[in-house]
């Protein structure tokens, strides 16, 4: 039976599953065998590309059979939205990082950072250099508003910027002054697309900071989770020395309300990354513990909890008085919508103990939710950005994480979840930042029209006459045999009399019908 012609409650097999594919309803993920078995919730989500949110669908466990009802929508994947920033000019790529297109509304001015929604329509941009602004694009980049961040504070020094998925919900993430050996860390959140921005958080306490990058921010695919970091210099008094200290500045209700988390002592937090639910997060630090019985390196924690609590999940240290190289600059980590895979990138900077040669850049990975990070290979040196997903798509990123390096203007891509990167485009621009976003858009399938007619209705068994006139339908462009009896497996049967106008009718199944009543009857 064709897919258009199954009736919304009734099961679906796996013959009527390939007849969805046939008639564009469905795309196939792999080969559907060839079977009237009807199908359970694993097995649709296994051979087809569906929408798995739809309540019907979800509601149910996986070896439920599922009905037509439960498979109203297809996830159709079109490609990832690329924004980044180099020199004075912000780009946007609507290839999946094929080309770079200059946004020509933008000024001219030394941007810090770029982030955009995955319609391509709303953009903020963030220059270290201007106090209190942002620039917000409503229409792609055509065009920019220089918008007032907070008056939190005196100053609000832009350091970092993330935006949800549909651009409603934008973080800004900043230091209060530029020039002062000390300084405030803000974070400020506009919920209506950039139009304004409320007051969000102002550290009481103003630190000296450790190094640049810092005050970096991420915002969940929803909205709702925002955490921003921030890495400062303490200096405990002598015989101590000077080393990094920590902290998270963070929301679990779109910006409503913020919390400062504890310090955490000999950590440069450098870069966060959050999952589309904020479930999962993934920090990348520098880690510098002072003394001859010391450490240095870098080291990555991970939230599972919606940045609630975070552990330490990787490291990789050099003790001071064993000598020998260390890993720094752990500045990149990218995390996917659904948490699964972090990747984590080194700019190439290395701690080298006296004349030794120095390391290669580094690059971590996990596939499991941050659980264990068995990838741990070279990178590359002037990278500055990193950007994963977890869905395949079109544009030469296809999967999983991009990368963009400083110093020669290139675009790099891993379809293997950052095991390895594939050199793609050399842009020539002094790449400063990346951000990216996947687009996913529900399809429906076709709604069905129905021809609809008048008929005398039979009982089961026995077929005696119960009614006549009953509005019966059969989907357009069906014939039916007026000596024929048709099922509609309510009980009854049914012999069309003459066409009627359109109203509530009985649907029939135009393949169960027979010249014989009892013959019907019996299914």
């Amino acid at each position: 039976m064709a897919y258009s012609d199954l009736y919304p409650n009734q099961a679906i097999s796996f013959n009527n599953l390939q007849s969805g594919v046939n008639q564009g309803v469905f795309t196939a993920k792999t080969t559907i065998p060839t079977s009237q078995k009807q199908i359970t919730k694993t097995e649709a989500s296994t051979y087809v590309n569906i929408n798995t949110s739809l309540p019907s669908f979800s509601a149910k466990s996986s070896n439920q059979l599922v009905t037509k009802n439960d498979l109203s929508g297809i996830v159709t994947i079109t490609g990832y939205l690329m924004y980044g920033v180099a020199d004075t000019s912000g780009y946007k790529s609507t290839d999946g990082g094929k080309t770079f297109t200059a946004l020509t509304g933008l000024p001219s001015l030394s941007w810090t950072a770029m982030a955009g929604d995955i319609t391509g329509n709303y953009i903020a941009a963030i220059s270290y250099s201007q106090n209190n602004q942002i620039y917000i694009s409503t229409d792609g980049g055509t065009s920019f508003t220089a918008t007032t961040i907070s008056y939190i504070l005196t100053g609000f020094y832009a350091t970092g910027v993330s935006m949800s998925d549909n651009g409603q919900y934008i973080s800004v993430a900043g230091l209060t002054t530029v020039i002062s050996e000390k300084r405030n860390a803000v974070v400020s959140i506009s919920s209506n697309y950039g139009a304004s921005f409320s007051a969000g958080y102002g550290d009481s306490t103003a630190y000296k900071m450790y190094n640049i990058p810092s005050g970096k921010v991420s915002v969940s695919g929803n909205g709702q989770y925002i955490t921003s970091v921030f890495a400062y210099s303490i200096d405990p008094g002598f015989p101590n020395v000077s080393r990094p200290w920590s902290f998270r500045i963070y929301s679990s209700n779109y910006g409503a309300t913020w919390t400062k988390s504890g310090g955490s002592e000999f950590s440069a937090f450098f870069d966060i990354a959050l999952s589309y639910t904020g479930q999962y997060q993934f920090i990348t630090l520098d880690w510098m513990k002072p003394g001859v019985f010391g450490s240095i390196g870098m080291k990555a924690y991970v939230s599972n909890d919606y940045g609630a609590s975070f552990s330490e999940r990787f490291s990789n240290t050099t003790a001071f008085y064993l000598g020998g190289n260390a890993h720094q600059g752990f500045v990149s980590a990218t995390i996917s919508d659904d948490g699964r895979t972090m990747v984590g990138a080194t700019d190439g900077k290395v701690y080298v103990f006296y004349t030794s040669g120095g390391l290669p850049p580094a690059l971590i990975a996990s596939t499991d939710y941050g659980n264990s990070f068995p990838t741990f290979t070279q990178g590359f040196i002037g990278n500055v950005g990193i950007a994963g997903g977890n869905i395949t798509a079109s544009g030469v990123t296809n999967n999983y994480i991009s990368m963009m390096l400083y110093n020669i203007g290139q675009y790099n891509y891993s379809n293997n979840g950052g095991t390895t990167f594939i050199p793609a485009t050399n842009t020539s621009h002094a790449w400063v930042q990346i951000y990216r976003k996947a687009y996913t858009t529900y399809t429906p399938p076709p709604t069905p029209t129905y021809d609809f007619y008048y008929a005398t209705q039979y009982n089961c068994p026995g077929c005696s006459f119960n009614a006549s006139n009953v509005l019966v339908a059969f989907p357009t462009g069906t014939s039916y045999i007026s000596t024929h009896y048709y099922s509609a497996l309510d009980g009854y049967v049914y012999k069309i009399t003459s066409d009627a106008s359109e109203g509530t009718a009985v649907l029939l199944d135009p393949t169960l019908h027979n010249s014989n009543c009892t013959t019907i009857c019996s299914l």
